[in-house]
């Protein structure tokens, strides 16, 4: 309903997605956040609290695609600077227990009580540098 992208989802489709107990990650590329192209933090909020306002407190979380866009919002330039996400969802109303589930719980969830482990001699090289 915040920008007509055609990658992303409409609001019965992620309200059908919240039905099945599906979660689905927010990109942080900018036109897939607003029609202009252009994009801060804030405008990323309003996405995820938008999602929120639709019953996803348990199905939104980060996408980011932060391997694979061209640009990134305004003042984002990686994941050291996602606090400033946080932040906004902050501003728009969003609590500490929401943020902490939109950054990382909802995505765990799905997988139960498994415990993820990686090693780097099992992650392709380019990824190797992450960790």
């Amino acid at each position: 309903a915040l920008c007509g992208a055609d990658r992303n989802l409409t609001d019965d489709e992620f309200s059908a997605l919240v039905r099945i107990g599906g979660i689905v990650g927010v990109s942080l590329y900018p036109p897939h956040l607003d029609d202009s192209g252009h994009a801060d933090a804030e405008r990323a909020a309003e996405h995820i609290m938008h999602y929120l306002s639709l019953g996803g407190e348990h199905a939104v979380c980060l996408g980011c695609d932060l391997d694979g866009i061209e640009s990134t919002p305004d003042g984002i330039d990686g994941i050291r600077d996602l606090p400033k996400l946080a932040d906004s969802l902050v501003s728009l109303g969003a609590s500490a227990e929401t943020v902490e589930r939109v950054f990382y719980r909802n995505a765990l969830e799905p997988l139960g009580d498994r415990e993820l482990r990686y090693a780097a001699t099992t992650l392709p090289p380019s990824l190797g540098s992450l960790i």
